[in-house]
């Protein structure tokens, strides 16, 4: 509070008998009763400051604000693994059947060259062309062998049903880098203490 050498009217009572004090912060003049009460509601406010800087601090510190995320990061993970297990689980059954069919169809002709080639062994009853004969099936069938389990694993490009998760700010309440986050106020503290000309 200075006094300007001015005569001003207090903004509480509107005395102007002089004496009034003009206040750094809000620039208003006020007698010496009203003074010490400006001060006092100056003190309130600082006291409420403080409370509701404590409050922050405490709601800052107390609410697992991270809980949340971790929680949706662990369910995204374990959404994920169940999709894959299925889709491996698919993969695997799928497999198998392609095996069985394919052991199924070739089992059946493997046995008849079999049969024939224990059978005319037996008897004795074979020449140079059953030979050749067998000789020549037993290869076809290598070369059915091999073309019936050539079988490849491979990935779908078209369907991706897992969506990748990302960690991302929002900038939309972000202050700008260069601009401070705490500000001296604009009356510095020294002018902030009462004097009197």
């Amino acid at each position: 509070m200075i006094n300007n050498g001015q005569r001003n009217v207090c903004v509480k009572c509107r005395d102007g008998s002089g004496g009034q004090l003009t206040c750094n912060g809000c620039q208003q003049s006020f007698c010496w009763k009203h003074t010490t009460d400006h001060q006092q509601d100056i003190q309130k406010q600082m006291d409420t400051l403080v409370q509701n800087n404590f409050l922050l601090k405490r709601h800052w510190e107390d609410k697992p604000y991270h809980q949340e995320l971790f929680g949706k990061i662990d369910q995204w993970e374990k959404e994920s693994i169940d999709k894959i297990q299925m889709t491996a689980s698919i993969a695997r059954d799928d497999l198998q059947s392609l095996i069985k069919r394919a052991k199924k169809n070739l089992k059946t002709t493997i046995e008849q060259i079999s049969e024939q080639i224990d059978k005319n062994r037996q008897l004795n009853h074979f020449s140079e062309i059953h030979i050749n004969e067998w000789t020549q099936q037993i290869k076809n069938l290598h070369s059915q062998i091999e073309a019936s389990f050539n079988i490849e694993t491979k990935q779908d490009e078209q369907t991706s049903f897992i969506k990748l998760i990302k960690i991302k700010q929002n900038t939309k309440h972000q202050l700008d880098q260069n601009e401070q986050i705490v500000k001296r106020p604009r009356n510095e503290i020294n002018n902030n203490v009462s004097q009197m000309d």
